[in-house]
């Protein structure tokens, strides 16, 4: 928990308030909508939010003092649809990666067969299939979106100069790096440094072959430079 940043009282009129704050209306502040009488209000455990601060124990509404204020830096929102849409790309491209393309190579050198791949419960392997890619996306979307790291880092200072600093930089870099191109980069990087040691270290293990490795590290460093991309460019 944030440590409260303790404000000195503010001798101010009630009719004065939106000039205190900055604000144009004397109705609505940051989106939420106040009233007139809001200093005659008893705000026992809740809170309010001013211009990005949340106000907690508020005491003498007469003289607008503030025991203890917490700035609130934001969230940055997750991008769900678009995290479901691009865990989709490793399953179409499994489609044509372990069928057409590389199909025969990899059951020769998984030892797998066509009688064994038709008696899998396929509604069971899709289903997981999807919701492991799922996964692979929201973890991804870290490692792609750079604005992720700066805001990892001051999330939870309670100090207003990092408030106002965290609200300069969202304006300033914002759109950064956020194309597909360099989404697909990251991909790439994650698969090349993630996927392929992952996927060879079980491999030496279970003595499989060269070949074995690259089709699979292959298929997971394509899909994840979708992935990326998709995600860079739109969550």
């Amino acid at each position: 928990m944030t440590k409260p940043v303790v404000i000195s009282s503010l001798s101010r009129s009630a009719r004065n308030w939106p000039d205190i704050f900055g604000c144009e209306s004397d109705k609505q502040l940051d989106g939420f909508t106040m009233v007139s009488a809001i200093f005659n209000l008893r705000l026992n455990s809740d809170f309010i939010r001013i211009n990005g601060w949340k106000v907690t124990r508020l005491v003498n509404w007469d003289s607008i003092r503030f025991s203890t204020l917490e700035p609130t830096l934001g969230t940055m929102n997750i991008n769900f649809p678009i995290l479901l849409l691009a865990a989709l790309a490793p399953m179409g491209i499994g489609f044509l990666w372990y069928g057409p393309l590389f199909g025969k190579a990899w059951m020769a050198e998984s030892g797998m067969t066509m009688e064994k791949a038709r008696s899998a419960n396929m509604v069971k392997t899709i289903g997981l299939s999807y919701l492991f890619c799922v996964m692979v996306a929201f973890t991804l979307q870290f490692m792609v979106i750079h604005q992720y790291s700066f805001f990892s880092m001051v999330q939870n200072d309670a100090r207003p100069e990092v408030a106002e600093w965290l609200r300069q930089s969202t304006a300033l870099f914002e759109g950064s790096f956020r194309t597909f191109k360099h989404g697909m980069l990251h991909g790439f990087m994650a698969g090349v440094t993630f996927a392929l040691p992952l996927i060879g270290l079980h491999a030496l293990y279970e003595q499989r072959s060269a070949k074995y490795i690259f089709i699979h590290a292959g298929y997971w460093i394509i899909s994840m430079m979708l992935m990326g991309g998709v995600i860079c460019q739109w969550a």
